[in-house]
């Protein structure tokens, strides 16, 4: 009788190591399975913060290529307005230049007028 305890025991302990060996591959799926999920979870995750990070890049570079639109024309402006006072500069400068000439036949013509009434004066006196 203690053999057909023992053999029994074996055979209920074989069922139930056979039970537990067919448990254990449906726990050991699920636990697999529970694990790329949260794997899949944390890619995922991952991947939405990429796509935020993607987007206020895009934001950012939008922005900034309006600076660099808004610098260029800015700069472009800027050009016309020194192409101008170039422009004005070399105008006034040439009027300088005019007036220093018409300064100096001025002066000239003083000086040749002056130079006449004193030589009709000196001539005048010279004759009386």
């Amino acid at each position: 009788m203690t053999d057909n305890k023992n053999i029994r025991h074996e055979l209920f302990t074989d069922e139930n190591a056979s039970y537990q060996r067919h448990d254990n591959p449906v726990d050991q799926t699920r636990n697999t399975m529970n694990e790329t999920k949260q794997s899949l979870e944390y890619s995922l995750g991952i991947v939405r913060e990429a796509e935020n990070t993607g987007k206020d890049t895009l934001v950012t570079l939008d922005r900034q290529k309006k600076q660099l639109n808004a610098t260029n024309t800015n700069v472009d402006n800027i050009h016309i307005i020194i192409s101008k006072s170039n422009s004005l500069l070399r105008r006034m400068a040439r009027r300088v230049v005019t007036d220093k000439v018409l300064w100096v036949i001025i002066f000239l013509i003083i000086v040749m007028i002056l130079l006449l009434i004193l030589n009709s004066q000196y001539h005048w006196t010279r004759i009386n």
